[in-house]
């Protein structure tokens, strides 16, 4: 077993690489969950074919995503610096 500082660094670059991993894996899974109780257990009567909100759905957050880079992100950065 190696010990001292590049031992030490090694380890925390290997334990941020799992940190940045674990979250995501975790908001995945948990947004998994909720989809899939949502299905079983629906608060409202369906109007439209899951598809079709879905595609909706997913157009919507690639706008929000455009939005938040073309305005969002230079107005932020200008405001830092």
């Amino acid at each position: 077993m190696i010990c001292g500082p590049i031992a030490a660094q090694r380890t925390f670059v290997m334990i941020s690489g799992v940190m940045k991993v674990v979250p995501a894996a975790l908001v995945m899974l948990i947004a998994l969950a909720l989809f899939t109780i949502e299905r079983r257990f629906p608060l409202r009567r369906e109007t439209h074919v899951l598809i079709a909100r879905l595609g909706i759905n997913v157009v919507l957050s690639a706008l929000t995503f455009m939005v938040a880079l073309t305005v969002v992100q230079p107005a932020a950065h200008r405001a830092l610096h």
